[in-house]
């Protein structure tokens, strides 16, 4: 017996079609949300990595407490969830006899699996172990990667670009300088597999430009640290592809689909913002324009038009009188 897939329904109301066209494809993306999910056998020290990247990447992130099978044996499930909840990042623990403090950071392209990268985690400790200050919640952490792995290996700028989007947290405009409050550093050497990831807490931010180095920046750790050794990776070229020569696709007034940069050709911005087009408009036949008809033209025609008949039959009756007197005459 064949099974076949339910075709997804279309929304009956306007707020189920705003939600859709929020979920679709951007040339300027939102924020990109996360799944922290695994394995119903998950070990001590991946549940508790978990619960602390949780709390530091609320609200754009979503712990699920459902078991879920290992993406890279089974991609179908994490698919799905990633439609469900509209993400487009996941980190997924397990463990198992063969492959221990097993953890994957993946990244999604349409909802399918684009790239992922299995690890092993090791010596973590947790925000709990370390008795420091914390940073504030939806606070945007400062990143640095330090090392020759992030420049001269292929796999370690792939792992580089997938870290960046797991951990930046929200796109802010403007950030003040209270908002800078915690730094994760991860340092890779391209001679080994490992990359040692620590974080520290700001205390206080005296330098005000952040580039004199006599007024230092002051770090703590608080906890939050590991190790990640490199296992094994999946990457679909495919779709890394697709998302990098993605064109954004707006909708005309007649319902036909074209590219953004079609739309935009011929239009100018000034300075200010304004935006400036010339119009080509075919030539306009005089007597189809449509023009305004006013009452007082109709009676003004309507009289012209009554006193030219009366005229009219004035001259008539003036000659009928001289045939008549020319008549008599004659006879």
């Amino acid at each position: 017996m064949q099974i076949t897939k339910a075709l997804p329904r279309e929304p009956k109301t306007m707020f189920g079609r705003r939600k859709l066209e929020e979920r679709e494809a951007k040339l300027v993306e939102n924020d990109k949300k996360t799944i922290i999910c695994g394995t119903a056998s998950a070990s001590r020290m991946t549940l508790d990595f978990a619960r602390d990247l949780a709390i530091l990447k609320a609200p754009l992130a979503q712990r699920l407490h459902t078991a879920v099978e290992n993406p890279i044996n089974d991609k179908a499930q994490i698919q799905q969830l990633s439609k469900t909840t509209d993400s487009s990042l996941f980190v997924h623990i397990s463990h198992t006899k063969k492959r221990q403090d097993n953890v994957i950071f993946g990244r999604m392209f349409d909802h399918e699996v684009a790239e992922m990268f299995e690890f092993q985690l090791q010596t973590y400790i947790g925000l709990q172990d370390v008795s420091s200050k914390k940073p504030m919640p939806q606070c945007k952490p400062i990143l640095l990667f330090q090392g020759d792995g992030f420049n001269n290996d292929d796999d370690f700028r792939k792992i580089k670009s997938i870290l960046q989007d797991t951990f930046k947290g929200r796109n802010y405009d403007k950030l003040s300088r209270d908002a800078l409050q915690w730094v994760i550093a991860f340092t890779a050497n391209n001679l080994t597999d490992k990359i040692i990831v620590r974080s520290y807490v700001i205390n206080d931010v005296t330098n005000t430009t952040m580039k004199q180095v006599e007024e230092p920046v002051h770090l703590t750790p608080m906890g939050f640290q590991f190790e990640l050794i490199r296992r094994r990776r999946e990457v679909n070229a495919l779709l890394v592809q697709k998302s990098m020569v993605f064109e954004e696709k707006r909708k005309r007034k007649d319902g036909e689909t074209v590219n953004a940069e079609k739309i935009e050709k011929g239009i100018e911005t000034d300075e200010i913002g304004r935006k400036f087009a010339a119009v080509h408009v075919g030539m306009a036949d005089v007597k189809d324009l449509n023009l305004r008809k006013f009452k007082g033209f109709k009676e003004a025609q309507l009289s012209d038009e009554s006193d030219g008949e009366q005229q009219e039959e004035q001259y008539e009756e003036m000659y009928e009188d001289e045939y008549e007197d020319e008549y008599e005459e004659e006879q």
